[in-house]
């Protein structure tokens, strides 16, 4: 069954063969109005185990030589092909799939946004980790702080969640270094 792909760290309702998974990515691709890379494509996807790690590549290439997707500097772009086999065959896809798909990428990008102006790293000494959280404000460091973690899981959930939420972040602090409980008041009760 050489359409069959491979189902490893699927879950139940995943996609299944190559065909489905070309599918998907010419409608992920058409469904955005900027390239993605292959990091933006592979992490949506894994997240929310749609796909097999090793399938996207492969399908990704397969599809660049027919000729239904580009790949550019900035990433993977639709073509005319593409997007005419997209919309003929999206509907062979479930609703929840393409749904999840795409929320996957549009978050995968907003993180990437983010990581730009939220910049966190990790540095390790004598089994304890520090967190290094650094906001940037054209070209300027306005925030930055240093967290003691106990251990390397916990230093990596916070540094993606500083990413996430860094400006947050940084309100809470400003908030309460000058007083300002109005601040940090309209943060907890925004909608």
């Amino acid at each position: 069954m050489p359409n069959n792909a491979f189902v490893d760290g699927i879950k139940p309702g995943g996609l299944t063969t190559v065909t489905e998974i070309k599918i998907l990515l010419c409608y992920m691709l058409r469904s955005v109005s900027y390239p993605l890379t292959l990091e933006d494509i592979t992490s949506s996807l894994l997240a929310a185990k749609l796909v097999n790690y090793f399938e996207i590549p492969t399908a990704l290439a397969d599809l660049v030589t027919a000729n239904y997707i580009t790949e550019t500097g900035h990433g993977y772009e639709i073509l005319p092909m593409g997007k005419n086999l997209s919309e003929l065959l999206e509907n062979d896809l479930p609703l929840t799939v393409r749904e999840t798909a795409l929320n996957g990428v549009l978050y995968a990008r907003q993180f990437s946004v983010k990581e730009k102006q939220h910049k966190a790293s990790i540095t390790s000494s004598d089994n304890e980790y520090t967190l290094h959280c650094q906001i940037d404000e054209l070209g300027k460091k306005v925030f930055s702080m240093d967290l003691l973690l106990p251990d390397l899981t916990s230093a990596e959930y916070a540094k993606k969640k500083f990413i996430e939420n860094g400006a947050d972040v940084f309100l809470l602090f400003l908030a309460g270094l000058t007083g300002n409980k109005d601040l940090a008041l309209d943060y907890f009760t925004q909608d």
